[in-house]
């Protein structure tokens, strides 16, 4: 549901499994580009292109806190964008709080997915189950499945570059992750069918939210 802002990440560098996966040149670390400032915090993990869709490989939190009755909001996803274009996106994941496209509330983790780098939103209204084991799949062409929840569209993203989110928008009390966090694994793929490791990742975050590394293609994320 975010805005990509331009930020400075530290890199794993790892050996990847492709030559298109080869990794850019280290960058020093910072934030994200959000914080207190404007309200919205993220974090972040960027990895290779050309690829035609992402997946995250996680497990739902069976604990959250979104504050209430603010635009509060917490948002889990996979990202494919245009690496020459960022407005040309898919983002696909969970989330619970206020759903900006339909002005809408939830307790619920729902699936959703948005188009054009967050320019347009849908949500599903089947909440997933807590403590579930579920892949989130952002693919050019195109479609997002977030567990069994499927959402099928017309749109590409070309030369497509990997990415993995969370995304927290709150007053006082709105957690990312399951208390002590959420840990994410991730591939990419070049048809749709076939998926493979990500070789590496850039990661960033905005300060309390945080994220730490597990290796060349996971990471866990959380605070509050």
């Amino acid at each position: 549901m975010r805005l990509r802002l331009l930020k400075l990440c530290s890199t794993v560098l790892v050996a990847a499994p492709l030559a298109l996966l080869s990794a850019p040149v280290a960058q020093a670390a910072g934030s994200c580009g959000g914080g207190s400032g404007v309200g919205t915090w993220w974090v972040d993990a960027d990895s290779g292109y050309p690829a035609a869709g992402t997946r995250l490989r996680t497990t739902t939190p069976t604990q959250w806190s979104v504050d209430r009755p603010s635009n509060s909001a917490f948002n889990q996803a996979s990202w494919l964008w245009n690496a020459n274009q960022a407005n040309q996106a898919i983002e696909g994941g969970f989330f619970s709080g206020w759903f900006p496209y339909d002005n809408t509330w939830t307790n619920s983790l729902l699936p959703y997915y948005t188009l054009d780098n967050g320019g347009r939103g849908t949500r599903s209204s089947s909440a997933l189950a807590g403590g579930s084991a579920i892949n989130m799949d952002s693919v050019s062409g195109g479609h997002v499945s977030v567990g069994p929840t499927t959402f099928w569209f017309t749109y590409s993203v070309s030369n497509g570059q990997n990415g993995g989110q969370g995304e927290v928008k709150k007053t006082t009390n709105t957690w990312l992750g399951n208390g002590s966090g959420n840990s994410f694994t991730a591939f990419w793929t070049n048809n749709g069918s076939n998926w493979y490791a990500w070789g590496w990742h850039s990661d960033c975050n905005d300060s309390p939210y945080w994220i730490s590394s597990g290796g060349a293609n996971g990471w866990t994320n959380g605070g509050y």
